[in-house]
């Protein structure tokens, strides 16, 4: 998979901006979707906190 990435992603890819997009759930779809909690809650090392304030 690894190696697979790497022949898609160029420099040019790495070089653009990314934005994290952040939406409030409701109850129930904590609920129902707790999978999908886990991995919103688990980011990716390289990315970096803009201005959050917590």
């Amino acid at each position: 998979m690894r190696d697979m990435l790497k022949q898609k992603v160029s420099v040019d890819h790495l070089k653009r901006k990314a934005y994290l997009y952040v939406r409030q759930s409701s109850l129930r779809q904590l609920v129902d979707n707790q999978e999908s909690t886990k991995r919103q809650y688990a980011p990716t090392p390289n990315l970096r906190p803009r201005n959050w304030i917590s």
